[in-house]
Order: structure tokens, then sequence, then C-alpha cells
């Protein structure tokens, strides 16, 4: 064999042992860039998904914290509303005429007192027509369940009586039975009020 054909031999050696080589680093680096793209693709994915889970918990707090800032501003104007409307009941009892204020703390004193022996008291300004409120309940009453007013223990505020027995007193103010139905009220109105969130 000649050095041409040795020369030769050797060169396709060379050139088929090189070409298994490129094939072969051909292969694994396509495997390789497949094997980072997949890596690449589910990192991207994992980004992806945990950027829209913080924006989607990012949204939800943000909308908690409006709806709560929204509610709050809901409740301090209805508890307005609802303080100017007690205010509002209260001045218009206390500014009754005469006769039908009397005749409004009348029914009230016969359905705390019953049958009941007992001490009222009431405002200063208000003692002249309790003493002749009472001076007119008593006339049906027998003398064991007569009604007196306190001379010595004014309230405070015109509007309503207290009631005291020897065992339990009842408050009959103005301010605590407009404060108890204010209390029934604010449950109503905020029903009301968030009716459309509840059904949500």
């Amino acid at each position: 064999m000649g050095i041409e054909k040795i020369r030769e031999a050797v060169l396709s050696d060379a050139k088929r042992e090189a070409k298994n080589i490129i094939d072969l680093a051909k292969k694994n680096s396509d495997a390789l860039l497949e094997r980072k793209k997949h890596e690449i693709e589910a990192e991207f994915e994992r980004i992806y998904k945990n950027k829209i889970q913080e924006i989607s918990d990012e949204f939800t707090i943000k909308l908690v914290q409006f709806k709560g800032i929204t509610n709050k501003k809901i409740l301090e104007k209805r508890n307005n509303l609802i303080d100017r409307i007690i205010k509002r009941a209260k001045e218009k009892v206390l500014n009754l005429p005469q006769d039908r204020y009397m005749d409004l703390m009348a029914r009230l004193l016969e359905k705390t007192a019953l049958n009941t022996a007992g001490v009222i008291q009431v405002h200063k300004e208000e003692k002249d027509i309790f003493e002749r409120l009472i001076e007119r309940l008593n006339r049906d009453r027998a003398e064991n369940i007569r009604l007196v007013i306190d001379d010595k223990n004014f309230l405070p505020q015109r509007g309503g009586f207290i009631f005291i027995t020897k065992d339990y007193e009842i408050n009959q103010t103005l301010d605590l039975i407009l404060s108890d139905l204010k209390k029934e009220m604010l449950p109503v109105i905020a029903k009301e009020l968030f009716k459309d969130s509840m059904e949500k």
C-alpha cells in the first residue's frame, strides 16, 4: 500500500471519526439545549404563576382594605344619621304640648308601675307635670300602691322618669328609651345597608 493510500485511509478515518465526534457533540448539545429549554420554561412558568398569585393576593388585600374603609365610612354615616334621628325624636317628645306629654308619660307610668307602690324621680322642671299626673293616677289606686315624687333627688335631664320600689327600679328616661331604640335600629339598618355584600 502506497503512502497516498495510507494517507487517504487515515484521512478518511479521521473524517469519519470527526463526523462521529461532531454528530455526538451535536446530539449531546441538542439534548442539553432541549433540557435547558424545558428548565427555563418550567422556571418561567413557576415565576409567572408566583407573580400571578402575588398580583391576585395583592388585589384581594387591596379590595378587602377598600371594602373595610368603605364600610367604616358607611357605618359612620349610618351612626350619624341614627344619632340625628334620635336627637330629633327626643326634641319632638320634649316639645309636645303639655297635655300630650302628660298623656304619654301617664301611659308609660301606668305600664311601668302596674299595681306597685313606688317613688318617681323626675327632672326638677317637670316636677309640676308629674305631680299632677301622679295625683290623677293615685285617684284609682289603693293606698298601699300609691305613687309619690322624690322631692330630693332629681334627674339631670328632662324627659321621662325613674320608677323606684323597695325591691327594684325601672329607668324610663327618654334618653334610655331612645338608646334602646337605637340599639334595635342598628342591626335592621345595617342589614339594609349591607344586604348586597352579604348576598355575594
